[in-house]
């Protein structure tokens, strides 16, 4: 375990951090069989929901203890690629994309307010553009106490690409973004 403290506090906080579940070593995985169950994409998801999770615990616990801004927060993306399979975790608003041939597809779902009333079908994609809420996150690192973060694979092919977003890239257009890429 490792400690993490304010400095520039006059009252001392400490968080305790494994450093093991937030580093890339945790998720490296080198055995010499390559059917092995643990190079399997379902591992794996279970891998990058438990860093996700445990770099959730650290930032709320930072934030609760006055490391840092009182409701602070972000999104986060991981892709891990093993052989031909992409695996993807995520919480939040910022996307990955998957590009092939000249198609962009979005493989994650935005962790909105107004995300989950397009799913509910009260909005449409268009109205959520224009929505005053549209950025209002229902999830992110550091902004509740557990997180639930989503998972995909993606089988890759020969010249596929993908998009890893940070915020803000997705206020541009699916077909800008595609126009890029092409």
């Amino acid at each position: 375990m490792a400690l993490l403290t304010d400095e520039f506090s006059s009252n001392s906080k400490t968080i305790l951090l494994n450093p093991t579940k937030l580093t890339s070593e945790s998720l490296m995985v080198r055995p010499t069989d390559r059917d092995s169950t643990a190079r399997s994409t379902a591992i794996h998801s279970e891998r990058l929901i438990e860093v996700l999770k445990e770099a959730n615990r650290v930032v709320y616990e930072a934030s609760r203890h006055g490391l840092g801004g009182r409701g602070m927060g972000c999104t986060a993306e991981i892709v891990l690629i093993d052989g031909r399979n992409a695996v993807i975790a995520h919480v939040g608003d910022s996307r990955v994309y998957h590009f092939r041939g000249n198609t962009l597809s979005q493989i994650t779902k935005d962790h909105t307010f107004v995300a989950r009333l397009v799913e509910l079908g009260h909005l449409t994609p268009e109205e959520a553009e224009r929505h005053p809420r549209r950025a209002e996150l229902q999830q992110a690192i550091g902004g509740r106490a557990e997180v639930v973060p989503d998972t995909s694979v993606v089988a890759l092919e020969p010249g596929d690409w993908l998009l890893v977003c940070s915020d803000g890239l997705n206020i541009l257009q699916k077909e800008t973004l595609e126009g890029i890429l092409r």
